[in-house]
């Protein structure tokens, strides 16, 4: 049987406007609009269109390359806004991101609802961690 997720009904708009700052104001995606099919296109085939990211990727452009223009990096670190973490390194060596806690714990937190071992647990509202391998 195939789910199919339900998205909220500004999925599409939001999704779009997102993509768009992407494409316009991060340094790393630029070069990605001439993959994308416009905003007239569907939001799921503008994605699926766009390249994966490697953690080459990540270590040619460096992580100040991720960050939209005119944000102010240094002061979201001081304020423990973002930081800067190293990957584990288990595929390939090492590389630096930004890191937004908030947004992977609400990512994390969403997606749990879309899969039928996690959707069955009681979890609560507390941090949770599921861990795999």
């Amino acid at each position: 049987m195939k789910f199919y997720p339900r998205f909220p009904a500004d999925y599409e708009f939001l999704s779009g406007k997102v993509l768009e700052e992407a494409l316009h104001k991060v340094p790393a995606y630029r070069s990605w609009r001439g993959f994308d099919a416009g905003p007239t296109a569907s939001i799921n085939n503008r994605f699926s269109v766009l390249p994966a990211i490697s953690k080459s990727d990540l270590r040619r452009q460096t992580w100040r390359s991720f960050v939209p223009s005119g944000m102010n990096i240094e002061k979201a670190i001081r304020n423990g806004i973002i930081e800067i973490v190293s990957t584990s390194g288990t595929t390939q060596e090492q590389v630096t991101n930004i890191w937004y806690q908030p947004w992977w714990n609400a990512s994390e937190a969403e997606s749990w609802h879309y899969n039928m071992h996690t959707k069955a647990l009681p979890l609560g509202n507390h941090r949770e961690a599921i861990l795999t391998s």
